[in-house]
């Protein structure tokens, strides 16, 4: 098992003011990985990339959460739920890793960073995480329902269109196969006129 954790300061829109500024993320980065690893001595930290590709500047790092002190099976093993506790995610990860990048931001890239946002930065329970996960698929389904709904209303009305227009063609063809029985019955009926004046 692996976790992958991304760091980023700043969002698009001040990465599109400060692009001179990007390069200078490279100490932020160094140090907050240093951080990390001093934080979180557990993680062994397997892989580090700061990307510079995309809209704004961010470093993903991998590692393995290795958890020593289990009362069964191996002392020592791979175990994200004992690494990454609420605790750690909460003081660690999400604010005294906010507070360094916040203060080394500073001092390298000579802005502040913006106020965390109420709402984000929480880890969600395998519960939590598979009820949302219902919640969206509920969604899908619905929107691909509604969709199928719009397909069906929309076929049904063209084959209103196609039956409407066939009638109408097949009584514009009753009528003219009246007409010209109607012509054929008078031709014959003037027929057998002429022949009787005839004979007379």
């Amino acid at each position: 098992m692996a976790v992958e954790i991304i760091f980023q300061c700043g969002d698009k829109k001040f990465w599109e003011k400060h692009t001179d500024k990007k390069e200078k993320m490279h100490y932020v980065f160094s140090y907050l990985l240093n951080k990390l690893q001093e934080y979180l001595p557990d993680f062994k930290v397997a892989n580090a990339v700061i990307h510079f590709d995309e809209a704004s500047p961010h470093m993903h790092v991998v590692g393995v959460p290795v958890w020593e002190g289990a009362k069964r099976g191996l002392a020592k093993k791979v175990s994200k739920r004992n690494v990454f506790t609420p605790e750690t995610l909460s003081v660690i990860l999400q604010d005294r890793l906010r507070e360094e990048a916040g203060m080394c931001f500073r001092f390298n890239v000579i802005e502040e960073l913006a106020e965390k946002s109420l709402g984000r930065n929480h880890d969600l329970s395998v519960v939590e995480y598979k009820v949302t996960k219902e919640a969206e698929h509920l969604e899908e389904l619905k929107e691909q329902v509604k969709d199928s709904d719009l397909d069906l209303f929309a076929k049904k009305l063209a084959y209103k269109e196609v039956s409407r227009t066939q009638d109408k063609r097949l009584n514009e063809i009753k009528d003219d196969i009246r007409s010209r029985e109607m012509e054929i019955e008078s031709l014959g009926y003037q027929t057998c006129s002429m022949k009787s004046n005839l004979n007379e």
